[in-house]
């Protein structure tokens, strides 16, 4: 698979960048011991996880739509999991190209959050949360303006 080292590279030191602005905002705030710094991994995540908001953003979203109005949203997670198990599958078969093959992780990344979502209940907290919002405005209004 070929890869674009000097995107990754960028990804790499954009993730820590942030670290160093959370750790300098620490110091700050006299709240340095408090602060202790992501793991490599977590930190590795983190630029997993940028990609897959923007998969979801750019691509899915435009696509399909969004939560609630999506045709996913009646889906129930075994439904996603079988989504899953259809990208797992065709994933090595190369029969699509390269790009095409990393956009499936990325799928199987966004499949599997919809799981997470659905077997503990993020759906429907999210649409609650949603509608006390268009109920109550200026509740909202007067927590951002402090």
């Amino acid at each position: 698979m070929s890869v674009n080292k000097e995107a990754v590279l960028e990804e790499v030191r954009a993730q820590l960048a942030v670290e160093n602005w959370v750790k300098d905002v620490a110091k700050e705030n006299e709240a340095s011991d408090e602060y202790s710094p992501r793991s490599n991994r977590l930190l590795l995540w983190d630029c997993f996880a940028d990609e897959v908001g923007r998969h979801v953003e750019e691509y899915t979203v435009p696509q399909y739509g969004d939560f609630p109005g999506d045709n996913v949203a009646s889906w129930s997670a075994d439904d996603c999991v079988k989504q899953i198990q259809k990208y797992v599958n065709r994933m090595d078969s190369n029969s699509r190209g390269e790009l095409e093959a990393t956009r499936d992780l990325l799928k199987i990344a966004h499949y599997a959050s919809l799981v997470w979502c659905k077997r503990l209940g993020f759906e429907e907290a999210l649409a609650e949360v949603r509608k006390e919002q268009e109920v109550q405005p200026e509740v909202q209004e007067e927590v951002q303006n402090g």
